[in-house]
């Protein structure tokens, strides 16, 4: 009779965190996750599960012996990000309900800000402080972070400088050589549009099909040390800002450094285990002049990942954001 009394409120909130202390974002027992994390923190706010149990905070802070409800929690995020890995705009979904203690009786959903501010200040007393929602609303019950998502963006960052800069440690690759970007730019073309991604994809992996579209890989660049300036990498050259007309303009490869900073975004509905770390490794050693675009294709289309030589490490990848239909928006 009581559950049939909660009113329940789906919430969508946008979260940023930094994965280095977190072995990943879904639960994983025995190791410290973002899941686990937030789910402590949405526990105090009367949190329930998928199947409209309420959970309280004495659950999720593993006093409970049901360990098929730790493992599944209830904050639902749009990806897995592996560990180490850090996130600009992950997106998740909760459930909440607020009654009265003593009747039982229904109260008001509490606003989205609300929310955000709660769960914030939760993590921060639970010594999470390198996890933050960025913004949270209501949203309609069919709403879902990870099945109602179109589109899915990573942002890869590598560090070209000949020393690693302090503030980047732990936050991009370091990469010292001198790189090819038009060789690479070429490369990411090969590897746009629908493929078998079986060369790019971990052996962990458990999804059914290889199959995956991808519908942007770009490169671009900005100096760290000099200015904000974006330099942006095409197939043709490399670009710079113009500071007359803000617009880009070509500039010829040879006539400006490198960038302290390369960033590459890829776009997809949905990848591999480790299909973008590997992507990128293929990038970069297409940079270096250790392959060449024509073995990239060639590795495409052999569909055997010990063909890869490099794997990016995993603390130079950040979810960057998730774009939904307008319905949901």
């Amino acid at each position: 009779e009581v559950q049939e009394r909660v009113m329940r409120q789906r919430y969508r909130a946008v979260v940023q965190y930094i994965g280095t202390r977190y072995h990943g974002f879904a639960r994983s027992e025995g190791f410290p996750t973002v899941q686990e994390a937030l789910d402590r923190a949405v526990a105090v706010l009367g949190a329930q599960t998928p199947n409209n149990n309420v959970i309280n905070a004495m659950d999720v802070a593993g006093e409970e012996d049901n360990s098929r409800r730790k493992r599944r929690g209830f904050c639902v995020g749009a990806g897995r990000t592996d560990a180490g890995v850090h996130a600009l705009g992950q997106v998740i979904h909760f459930d909440l309900s607020r009654t009265q203690r003593k009747t039982n009786d229904p109260l008001e959903a509490i606003s989205g800000d609300s929310v955000k501010n709660a769960v914030n200040y939760y993590l921060r007393q639970n010594q999470n402080a390198d996890i933050q929602v960025v913004s949270a609303s209501k949203v309609s019950s069919d709403f879902h972070a990870r099945y109602s998502a179109r589109m899915r963006h990573y942002v890869y960052r590598v560090e070209l400088t000949e020393d690693p800069s302090l503030f980047e440690s732990h936050r991009s690759w370091h990469v010292p050589e001198q790189l090819d970007f038009e060789q690479m730019q070429l490369a990411a073309d090969v590897l746009e549009g629908e493929h078998d991604f079986s060369s790019f994809r971990g052996s962990r992996c458990q999804a059914r099909s290889p199959i995956r579209r991808i519908e942007a890989i770009k490169l671009d660049g900005y100096n760290i040390t000099e200015d904000f300036s974006p330099r942006v990498v095409s197939s043709a050259s490399l670009c710079q800002t113009s500071s007359s007309s803000q617009l880009l303009r070509p500039i010829a490869t040879t006539t400006i450094k490198q960038p302290d900073i390369l960033h590459v975004r890829v776009a997809s509905r949905g990848f591999l285990y480790n299909q973008v770390r590997r992507m990128v490794g293929a990038l970069v050693d297409v940079g270096r002049g250790k392959i060449s675009v024509s073995q990239v294709r060639e590795i495409l289309e052999k569909r055997d990942n010990s063909l890869l030589r490099t794997v990016a490490p995993p603390h130079g990848l950040y979810f960057a954001k998730v774009e939904y239909d307008n319905i949901f928006n």
